[in-house]
């Protein structure tokens, strides 16, 4: 763990260090340290809770990678459209619910899932589901397959819309 010192008491005191993919300040341990190549400037070391170490498509990877990012907004959109439909906040449009049903029967690919998302109706990308998973589920996919832990919020999700069907990605 970090310390750092606390200069009226001069004892060491540790220090949460924030995890770099969660959007809430998760402690993380300094032992799940990660490469990050920002775009701009140089490589630099930053840290990920247990949860996203252990979740994120690129575990295998000491670096960041384009699917982690991917992973991390889908995540977050997943596990917010999940709460606001328990929550009755969202009411999903008929067609998502179709939408879903074709998506939790289908078999999980990256392909598979590209192509279905490309011929969701117009009447779709109006919704929240679409958009969410437009470009972030097949990043992901690319990278991982659909049985991968890092893809659960997502089959939560697509389970919770359609109960009366079996688990995503397993057809």
């Amino acid at each position: 763990m970090t310390l750092s010192v606390d200069h009226e008491q001069r004892y060491p005191v540790p220090v949460a260090l924030p995890c770099h993919l969660c959007p809430e300040p998760t402690p993380a341990l300094p032992e799940l340290a990660v490469a990050l190549q920002p775009a701009i400037g140089p490589e630099r070391t930053v840290w990920l809770c247990r949860f996203c170490q252990e979740t994120r498509p690129g575990r295998d990877h000491p670096e960041l990678g384009g699917a982690d990012w991917s992973w991390r907004s889908l995540n977050r959109g997943a596990t917010a459209l999940r709460a606001d439909f328990a929550a009755g906040q969202w009411v999903p449009l008929p067609e998502e619910h179709r939408f879903a049903e074709t998506l939790n029967g289908c078999h999980w690919t990256e392909s598979a899932v590209r192509d279905l998302l490309h011929r969701a109706a117009p009447a779709l990308r109006t919704g929240r589901l679409v958009p969410l998973l437009q470009d972030a589920l097949t990043v992901v996919l690319a990278h991982v397959p659909a049985t991968d832990v890092s893809l659960r919020e997502v089959r939560r999700l697509i389970t919770t819309l359609t109960p009366d069907t079996h688990p995503p990605g397993t057809s």
